[in-house]
């Protein structure tokens, strides 16, 4: 089951993104009201509010060290800002439309974002600048993340396909298509290197094999668009967010849905983003009600942090 264990109230609007840091007691949020908020989850409070952005806040995701936090907005913005410090942040600009997607590679050293403005781009904050910026012609780009090795992006987008892009020659070198709709998320598997899933506005789930370059499974129950997903850092469930209102927890070995809360954010948009804890225990979500909810994960089988 997914039990309450408490909500986090503090934004004024849509929570569009939620993270957990490293360490699992620190969390951050991002929202439709401009702000990123630091929470203490053991305290249950809020730790900081960044202001930085100037339009609706999509995405968020640590540093791997949980050193930093990156924020990307739609006000064409990424900021990077320090966790345990009031140093002043960096921004790093070049997009030229709405921020959807920001992600950093596992050795922290680069970030991708994604974005409307059709192409999805690597960032090395350190230096404050962009070094690789890849086309989508004639379509927006939702989602983006490094694969564990950093040396390939995996992104998702309008046109509903799924992309590999190798990083060493700049080239798209698969096109995996499957979904029917908008691709909103990608989250490749902490354990498994070769396995991604995708989350879709046509209400799916699909996991792909980057060796055979095809769909293994297709995850279906969600009535609307699949807006966020995680992986439990066993590799062995996925979680899901979707605009049905509903969060599912599934088993990635078997192909099904393990656990369902209906009605997690008392809203008609429902859930909007997702987030396993380190240690698979709990998950996050952030939805239409302005509300960030944590919850104890239980009753897989076999426990998440197992």
């Amino acid at each position: 089951m997914l039990e309450d264990v408490c909500t986090l109230g503090g934004h004024l609007n849509t929570v569009n993104s939620v993270a957990f840091g490293p360490d699992g007691a620190t969390a951050a949020s991002a929202a439709t009201d401009t702000k990123v908020m630091l929470w203490d989850l053991r305290a249950r409070a809020a730790k900081k509010t960044f202001a930085d952005h100037s339009f609706a806040v999509y995405s968020l995701s640590f540093s791997p060290n949980g050193a930093e936090v990156a924020s990307g907005s739609w006000d064409k913005k990424i900021v990077v800002r320090k966790v345990h410090s009031d140093d002043r942040p960096i921004v790093l600009s070049g997009h030229e439309n709405w921020v959807n997607c920001v992600s950093y590679s596992h050795k922290g050293d680069l970030l991708c974002s994604a974005s409307l403005d059709s192409t999805a781009k690597i960032w090395k904050p350190a230096l404050g600048k962009c070094v690789l910026s890849l086309p989508f012609p004639g379509t927006y780009v939702w989602a983006a993340a490094f694969s564990p090795d950093g040396r390939h992006l995996w992104t998702g987008s309008q046109d509903h396909h799924v992309r590999i892009w190798d990083l060493s020659t700049h080239q798209c070198t698969a096109t995996m298509k499957g979904h029917t709709d908008n691709v909103r998320a990608i989250a490749p598997s902490p354990t498994d290197p070769h396995l991604w899933a995708s989350g879709s506005w046509d209400g799916t789930v699909r996991l792909w094999n980057d060796r055979s370059k095809e769909c293994v499974a297709t995850l279906t129950g969600h009535a609307k668009d699949v807006r966020g997903l995680s992986f439990a850092p066993n590799g062995r469930f996925i979680a899901s967010a979707s605009k049905d209102g509903s969060l599912r927890v599934w088993s990635v070995p078997a192909g099904r849905c393990l656990l369902t809360k209906e009605r997690v954010h008392d809203t008609s948009d429902g859930a909007f983003a997702v987030a396993f804890s380190p240690d698979g225990r709990h998950v996050l979500s952030g939805g239409d009600d302005c509300a960030v909810k944590l919850f104890r994960v239980s009753g897989c089988g076999s426990a998440p942090d197992k």
